[in-house]
């Protein structure tokens, strides 16, 4: 936007700079020798490599093998980052192996030799299927001397280079410009490149007066001393001008509370991790739901808040998928049709919305103390027909039904977007809404996770269950990178 302006200032035309992070960087130094792998990709090739493996050498790296393919999955994980962090530095297993025998403090050698094994099993299957590993093909391409310039290089506030990019620079031969927003007197705290020199920042001093400590007991005091900071400054400096540090991210809730209740604009840098969000919520109850069908995770499911309108819907059997038939005793629960006349009578929604769903499942677990929903339930009184007809009528609205048996991987995919459709479709979202767009923007990590395991090479596509395939969706969507900026 600024140079957009600083352009119409001058009256020249604007040809806008690529760019990309330093994880996609060299990506643009050289022409891959076949199409690269995406994670996703790398995790499902690892697992076959994985079991591929003898499981009692394996075991000399993992112990406890794992009894299902979620398990695998999770170890594959483990090795698949073990496999990029190693790469970042241009070191293989093999050569970290080799390490060990060199005179390290101790010898892990074994175990990487087992590594090393996975692999190398990892590469083959990964050109068996027609691709290539990132990291192995960086390696290629600056070894044979395929690197050349995109064009003119900036570093823009970068602070740590991995070894492989670094060596991939430097082979380059062109000039790189680091931009680094810092006053001139720290030079010496910097490299050519712009990282930071740690040993410069070690002998750095930063003044802090006792009179400028406040110590205070609770989260809250911590978060009502920021906002009383702030207001002492009494608008002496712009928005731009001040940021909050939090090294504990468990403040950050009270401290956006203080300042919202003293009218303090904020922005809370972090974003919101997208495990918080409503539809990973909504898909880890459905996780724990079809494995056996706790109570538990049925209690969950009816009072998730995404799904409030359905729950109530499925209630009165309004839903696309019809309730009970009339005359059938579930039916009876849930309109409010007198069974005999001596029973008591009311007006079918208006009764409904006086209990509630969970008003209803509450009392039938109060009474019945149920361990699961599957199978029959206990009881002929009201409230344990309508918690039957609750589940039928839910589970019918959801589509679970698509959920049942063992299929490959990709073919879940759709079944489980389905599901979501089904959850979150009922009609348009309002983006302009702050916590509607948090849940369509979380969608959209979801769908984009599921289109990858949708196209998995047939080689690396595995038949399991819908509680596997869920559990993979899920383990592609966790982690500290996967947030939804403010």
């Amino acid at each position: 936007e600024l140079l957009l302006e600083e352009a119409e200032v001058r009256d020249v035309p604007l040809t806008p700079p690529t760019t990309v992070t330093i994880g996609r960087f060299p990506e643009l130094l050289y022409r891959p020798t076949g199409l690269l792998a995406d994670s996703t990709t790398s995790r499902h090739a690892f697992v076959q490599a994985l079991r591929r493996v003898e499981p009692g050498l394996l075991q000399e790296v993992f112990p406890e093998l794992p009894p299902n393919f979620s398990g695998w999955m999770a170890l594959a994980g483990i090795v698949e980052k073990l496999h990029r962090e190693t790469g970042a530095e241009g070191l293989d297993f093999p050569e970290v192996c080799r390490g060990f025998e060199e005179g390290f403090p101790y010898d892990d050698s074994s175990r990487w030799r087992v590594l090393a094994k996975v692999q190398d099993s990892y590469l083959d299957i990964l050109k068996q299927s027609g691709l290539r590993d990132r990291d192995r093909e960086r390696r290629i391409a600056k070894e044979e001397g395929r690197l050349s310039s995109p064009g003119d290089i900036w570093m823009v506030g970068v602070v740590e280079l991995p070894v492989v990019v670094r060596d991939m620079l430097a082979v380059l031969g062109v000039p790189i410009r680091a931009l680094v927003h810092a006053p001139e007197d720290m030079k010496d705290r910097f490299d050519s490149l712009g990282c930071v020199e740690p040993e410069g920042w070690s002998r750095a001093s930063i003044p802090i007066c006792d009179s400028k400590i406040r110590v205070v007991q609770r989260l809250r005091d911590q978060a009502d001393a920021t906002a009383d900071a702030l207001r002492g400054f009494r608008g002496r400096y712009s928005p731009e001008e001040v940021v909050v540090g939090v090294p504990d991210l468990e403040v950050v809730p009270f401290v956006e509370r203080a300042l919202s209740g003293v009218d303090v604009p904020h922005r809370f840098a972090g974003g919101t991790a997208l495990e918080q969000t409503g539809p990973i919520r909504f898909l880890q109850a459905l996780t724990e739901y079809l494995n056996g069908k706790p109570f538990s995770a049925f209690a969950a499911l009816l009072r998730h808040p995404d799904l409030h309108g359905l729950v109530e819907a499925s209630g009165r059997g309004l839903h696309g998928s019809p309730g009970p038939e009339s005359g059938d005793p579930e039916h009876r629960a849930w309109t409010g049709e007198a069974e005999d006349p001596g029973e008591d009578t009311f007006h079918g929604t208006d009764q409904w919305e006086t209990t509630g769903a969970l008003t209803v499942v509450d009392r039938f677990q109060s009474r019945h103390l149920q361990d699961s929903v599957e199978g029959p339930l206990p009881g002929e009184d009201k409230d344990a027909r309508r918690t039957r007809a609750l589940i039928t009528n839910l589970e019918k609205a959801l589509g679970l039904g698509a959920l049942e048996g063992a299929r490959p991987i990709s073919e879940w995919m759709p079944a489980v977007l389905e599901v979501l459709v089904r959850a979150y479709g009922r009609g348009p979202l309002d983006r302009s809404k702050t916590s509607v767009r948090q849940i369509a923007d979380a969608l959209s990590y979801i769908k984009g996770a599921a289109t990858r395991l949708a196209t998995l090479p047939g080689r690396l596509d595995a038949k399991v269950e819908a509680t596997d395939a869920l559990a993979i969706l899920l383990a592609e969507l966790t982690g500290p990178e996967m947030a939804l900026p403010p």
